[in-house]
């Protein structure tokens, strides 16, 4: 007699498309928590949502500058990348003393 080893290897059944999406879902909650949005923008100059958590995140410039009302709750505040450099530079400005 040969000396055969047989190898049975089981196969993992197939996810059905809810425990996929329930996955997906867990895991945009989870990049959520990291601080990783899954951003939109909104109607609204400089205030963008995240589409996973709710979670609101505005430019207080922007608002300021369009005479809109600050997002009450669930929000956070944020400078956009316009108003940041402008910033940056403002602060370079006065620290050269030009």
């Amino acid at each position: 007699m040969s000396n055969v080893q047989i190898c049975i290897t089981t196969r993992k059944k197939p996810l059905t498309a809810a425990e996929r999406r329930a996955a997906a879902r867990a895991q945009a909650l989870l990049d959520c928590q990291r601080g990783r949005h899954s951003a939109t923008p909104t109607f609204r100059a400089g205030e963008t949502v995240c589409l996973v958590c709710g979670l609101v995140v505005y430019c207080p410039v922007c608002l300021d500058e369009n005479h809109l009302v600050y997002p009450s709750a669930h929000a956070h505040q944020l400078t956009c990348s316009t108003h940041r450099h402008v910033e940056n530079t403002d602060t370079m400005r006065s620290s050269t003393g030009t």
